[in-house]
């Protein structure tokens, strides 16, 4: 389902949404790192900004046929 997803990042916008949705699962996930006292939510932030990316990736692969 994700095999070669970064060919299909064509468009500027398309590494823009990755660091952007990088850094809100980071961020959220840091913030209920710090509030529940739990080491590995940070990283977790991280994994589902990253399927959100794909998502949004594939959502754009399906419009532009």
């Amino acid at each position: 389902m994700y095999n070669n997803i970064l060919g299909d990042m064509k468009r500027i916008e398309d590494y823009i949404y990755l660091v952007i949705y990088l850094i809100i699962g980071g961020l959220v996930g840091s913030f209920l790192d710090l509030l529940l006292k739990v080491d590995f939510l940070s990283d977790l932030g991280i994994l589902a900004g990253s399927l959100l990316f794909f998502r949004y990736i594939e959502r754009r692969k399906s419009e532009d046929r």
